[in-house]
């Protein structure tokens, strides 16, 4: 399991965050889904797959910040918050 989270984090840090968002946004209106925000999280996407996505962008906010700790909570809303609202768009 410890090296399908590597893989995975490598992937997100290869694409980008951003970047993986839209292919995913894209393949799940090919596929004629639709998303639904909320605290579950978007319609038809892996709850692992979206906590990855979440957990690389609060990764990337303490990065531009030095790292300083004592926003961590406020890094993680904000990187969750930011990924629901580029997931609904």
């Amino acid at each position: 399991m410890k090296s399908q989270q590597t893989d995975s984090r490598k992937q997100l840090h290869t694409k980008g965050v951003g970047q993986r968002i839209g292919e995913m946004a894209k393949s799940i209106r090919q596929a004629g889904g639709s998303f639904k925000t909320g605290r579950s999280g978007p319609a038809h996407i892996d709850p692992s797959e979206l906590y990855n996505l979440i957990a690389a962008a609060a990764y990337y906010r303490s990065e531009k910040r030095g790292f300083a700790p004592g926003r961590e909570l406020q890094d993680w809303l904000e990187a969750e918050a930011e990924i629901e609202q580029r997931l609904s768009q």
